[in-house]
């Protein structure tokens, strides 16, 4: 019990207690561990402010369930905040991290997906180092996932990092997740997908804190999991111009 307590303590105090906002932009999200006997794990989120207009969105996934991968995400979320202070192009984020990682002596693969959403220009910057993208839900539409090229995760070294600019809708929410949310790779994976995309499309009149706790209550079961899984989701409503 005293190990559990430990383990809750040291994942809590690496996830960011505060989320970036910006007018018009209401951000939720969520943490749920592999199990109650393992507290730790490798999945992070975080909400950067980048200045009046702009905000970055980050989730990884760090290889692995131990103490470890916990610290291994606090560095790379250390170093993607660094790195955003520097440039805010995500790619390019995504670049110098991959660099950091490399050198770290407790080396370990993980999946970012980095966003920047600017609320002036109604536009989304979006790069992924091997991670699943996120899904936009907005009225008159069916939920999609943002596309951008496919590139590897960090740590692997070479290749490159690609970045989308997607033009958002004046209304919409984002859902950003790693897989332990759909069990990517393993049987019902596809399932989960369409239940995802079902639940945004019936969602427009929720908070993002509805919005997350009903992902959570639709996809996941209660009881031991191998998998830990992160959620962040963002709303928003534009003026009009």
């Amino acid at each position: 019990e005293e190990q559990s307590t430990i383990s809750h303590l040291l994942q809590h105090s690496l996830l960011p207690g505060h989320l970036g906002e910006l007018p018009g932009v209401r951000i939720a999200a969520r943490y749920v561990a592999a199990s109650a006997v393992a507290e730790v794990g490798g999945d992070f989120y975080d909400v950067v402010r980048l200045d009046g207009h702009r905000m970055a969105l980050a989730i990884g996934d760090v290889q692995g369930h131990d103490m470890t991968a916990a610290m291994v995400m606090g560095g790379l979320r250390s170093a993607i905040r660094a790195y955003l202070l520097i440039t805010q192009d995500p790619a390019e984020v995504l670049r110098l991290v991959d660099h950091y990682a490399i050198e770290q002596s407790h080396a370990r693969l993980a999946t970012t997906c980095l966003a920047v959403l600017d609320i002036e220009a109604h536009t989304i910057d979006v790069a992924s180092a091997g991670h699943p993208l996120p899904y936009l839900a907005h009225e008159g539409s069916p939920a999609a996932p943002l596309t951008v090229p496919p590139s590897r995760p960090l740590g692997v070294g070479g290749g490159d990092f690609f970045l989308e600019r997607h033009v958002l809708p004046p209304v919409g929410s984002l859902v950003f997740f790693t897989d332990g949310l759909i069990d990517e790779g393993r049987s019902g994976a596809d399932g989960r997908i369409r239940t995802l995309t079902s639940l945004l499309e019936q969602s427009h009149s929720q908070d993002p804190e509805a919005m997350a706790d009903s992902i959570l209550k639709q996809l996941t079961v209660s009881g031991a999991r191998d998998d830990d899984l992160a959620i962040l989701v963002a709303m928003w409503s534009f003026p009009p111009t």
